[in-house]
């Protein structure tokens, strides 16, 4: 495992796969040797959502967006690329995209801090969680 922090812009983030960068805080899977793995699945859609936040939310350059995706292209482990629609449940529309995308790959978890999701809590078997509550479940 590397232990070399790399910084890319205005990203920070630990070689290996072992950090996800997260709104200046940094989320950590389950280490090595742990009993629990947990993988990174995306949609075409959430990428989207994702690169419109950066520009929108976070003044991100287009260079530093581009840095961003290479990061979570390394650590993404499936693109959907065809998600099927669910019916609306959130208070923002876009973020049925999520849900729809963790219900057509089985997930176990959304790992979010965005409030619309946060609200909700459960959808189906899928628990909606923050980062620091992910981390707690497997630190």
């Amino acid at each position: 495992m590397c232990s070399e922090w790399c910084r890319e812009g205005r990203l920070r983030y630990q070689c290996s796969r072992c950090r996800l960068p997260y709104r200046g805080g940094l989320l950590q899977a389950p280490g090595e040797g742990s009993q629990a793995e947990c993988e990174l699945i995306l949609s075409t859609d959430i990428i989207q959502e994702f690169e419109r936040i950066l520009h929108r939310k976070f003044s991100v350059s287009p260079s530093e967006i581009s840095d961003a995706k290479k990061v979570l292209a390394e650590a993404t482990l499936e693109v959907c690329r065809l998600v099927s629609g669910i019916e609306p449940v959130c208070r923002d529309p876009d973020d049925d995209k999520i849900l729809a995308c963790a219900q057509q790959v089985n997930a176990d978890y959304i790992v979010t801090g965005d409030e619309d999701l946060l609200v909700i809590k459960r959808y189906g078997a899928i628990q909606i969680v923050t980062p620091r509550e992910f981390e707690s479940l497997f630190g």
